[in-house]
């Protein structure tokens, strides 16, 4: 689903300036703080391997630059009004936050390959492309969610719990792939690891298929969560709230919407959102409202 919910309308800069947007919050700062920690301390420990530096130095250099970093980066970002929101509005935002974990990878398969530079250059690097790409994320997914806040300042027409229809379960996905695995470990040699995975494939997969036939009662009925994604109706899209994350389709992006008695359908460019209609109030009104905002 996040694959389906993922592309953005960018957002010119007179569209943020417009925003009443305020200083960036401090979870925000301290994000753009470790990111730029994490950064810092690859570059530093990277240089530091390349020198031919022992282990204990290393290690005694990382948590320093890591915390100059956060201090440079916490009050940077401090300054820069209005940065979450046009980060967030950024179709390939999330360039930016992998950017400096890439050229680590580079170095990292330079270093690798090259017995001049030493071993230690290739770990440092590698590790340093690990933490920084995880900061980036963080900070990218913290950009796109206060975007989104910014942008959705009214009340949502409508909001739903989102059932996904006509979408493979992971439980089939990652049962059918233990059992490719034990079977393809039982075609080149019996033993006892091979087919524990290929029974517990199996397991996964009958009882996945048995939920809601063979072992009804056994299962609660609700499969919802925490990260059970949510829909609304906003004037600028419809919003996704999953978890902490949120992600926002502009109408721009939806071609239409059909309405059937078990599934509303939003249809997109690439993927289409089936949505069972079951946890809607109003399913009617919903199709009603989204096809109107299209047709604007």
């Amino acid at each position: 689903m996040s694959a389906e919910m993922e592309t953005y309308e960018s957002q010119s800069a007179v569209d943020i300036d417009a925003l009443e947007v305020d200083e960036p919050d401090i979870g925000f700062q301290v994000g753009v703080g470790v990111f730029c920690g994490t950064v810092l301390a690859g570059i530093v420990t990277t240089m530091l391997a390349a020198a031919g530096a022992d282990v204990a130095t290393l290690f005694g250099s990382f948590p320093t630059a890591v915390t100059g970093g956060i201090l440079v980066g916490a009050i940077l970002s401090r300054r820069a009004r209005g940065f979450p929101e046009r980060l967030g509005a950024r179709r390939f935002r999330v360039l930016y936050g992998l950017g400096p974990a890439a050229v680590f990878a580079v170095v990292a398969a330079v270093g690798a390959f090259t017995p001049a530079l030493g071993g230690g250059v290739a770990v440092a690097s590698l590790l340093s492309a690990v933490v920084s790409a995880l900061a980036g994320l963080l900070v990218v997914t913290m950009a796109r969610n206060r975007y989104v806040d910014a942008i959705t300042t009214d009340e949502p027409v409508a909001i739903w719990r989102l059932e996904r229809v006509g979408v493979l379960r992971w439980e089939y996905a990652l049962g059918g792939a233990f059992v490719v695995f034990g079977a393809v470990q039982l075609y080149w040699g019996t033993n006892r690891r091979a087919a524990a995975w290929f029974g517990y494939g199996a397991l996964l997969l009958v009882l996945t298929a048995g939920q809601d036939r063979w072992f009804d009662g056994w299962y609660s009925e609700d499969t919802t969560n925490a990260f059970t994604p949510d829909l609304a109706v906003h004037d600028a899209g419809l919003v996704k709230s999953q978890g902490r994350t949120k992600t926002l389709v502009p109408w721009s992006e939806i071609r239409g919407v059909e309405l059937t008695d078990d599934e509303l359908v939003i249809e997109r460019r690439l993927w289409n959102v089936r949505c069972g209609t079951d946890p809607i109030d109003d399913p009617k009104a919903v199709y009603e409202t989204i096809e109107a905002r299209c047709r604007e």
